[in-house]
């Protein structure tokens, strides 16, 4: 986002270090295209997010993955297996596309890497979103489960701002 106009990149990879994200970090990951219904509620979003939390001035390096966390049959679904964490960007939004029969899947955000020191707590219905400083709070999703026998999945967007 550079002057407050986002231009895409059509294909980019995704990665963190090691000591940032022990699961993951240190791996390039690739992610599918995002449809075009769901960027333009990336747009939505980060309209709401320069108004509110970056500065409408700010430029910035916006990463956007989609994550279907599945769960069902005995299953639990692990949206953050890396446990209380930072993912090593200036702001971190995420945002529920979608929620099937989920249970769970609480996000928490802490002061500490321990989890002690919860600053908000909140079960995130479909379309409604948690940003927040990376650089001062950790985060954490409790794990997902089916309310009720069936097929389970937790469908989220997750925005990441490196400010420029």
């Amino acid at each position: 986002m550079i002057n407050g106009r986002i231009e895409w990149e059509s294909e980019a990879t995704f990665e963190q270090a090691a000591d940032i994200n022990a699961y993951a970090g240190g791996q390039k990951r690739s992610f599918a295209p995002i449809r075009s219904d769901v960027l333009r509620d990336v747009v939505e979003v980060v309209d709401h997010l320069r108004e509110d939390v970056i500065g409408v001035e700010s430029d910035a390096l916006i990463g956007a993955h989609q994550i279907r966390v599945i769960a069902g049959d005995g299953v639990t679904g692990l949206p953050a297996p890396e446990g209380v964490h930072q993912d090593g960007f200036d702001i971190v939004a995420t945002c529920v596309i979608g929620l099937t029969n989920v249970s769970g899947g609480v996000t928490t955000l802490t002061t500490d890497a321990a989890g002690q020191h919860v600053v908000a707590q909140e079960s995130l219905g479909a379309r409604e979103y948690a940003a927040f400083d990376d650089r001062a709070l950790f985060h954490y999703v409790s794990p997902v489960n089916a309310l009720v026998p069936g097929q389970t999945h937790r469908d989220v967007l997750v925005l990441t701002f490196t400010l420029i």
